[in-house]
């Protein structure tokens, strides 16, 4: 009678990666998305949309001057003070460094308008 010999065992079977490992990768990387969201995203003391401007970023760590738009400040001039070619700041923004900086702003006919910031952290200011 003829030997016969049993095949050499393979290789042992691969185990899964169990379920709670992968609910953890999984609950890890929303918790990442969530955070950089938050960070991205975040109100750096901007003016609630009252007054347009340019707000400030703080993403690699410095600050970045927040500007007054000379355009939103134009354009508020032109449609409540009925002025036109208006012009302010030389048509540059305005660094909000402090209350009680002033720029000015002309227009058609010779008229000056002198812009007063009231409060340099949100952006208002006062036309007069």
């Amino acid at each position: 009678m003829a030997d016969y010999y049993a095949p050499p065992p393979g290789p042992p079977p691969r185990r899964p990666v169990p379920l709670v490992t992968w609910v953890i990768i999984g609950a890890l990387a929303v918790a990442v998305a969530v955070l950089a969201t938050l960070l991205a995203t975040r109100d750096t003391g901007g003016s609630g949309g009252r007054v347009p401007r340019l707000g400030s970023t703080n993403v690699t760590g410095f600050d970045v001057p927040k500007k007054l738009s000379h355009t939103a400040v134009e354009q508020f001039i032109t449609s409540r003070l009925n002025a036109t070619n208006v012009v302010c700041n030389g048509g540059r923004d305005f660094a909000l460094k402090a209350d009680g900086a002033k720029f000015t702003c002309t227009a058609a006919g010779g008229k000056r308008f002198t812009i007063t910031i009231t409060d340099a952290e949100s952006g208002h200011y006062v036309v007069s």
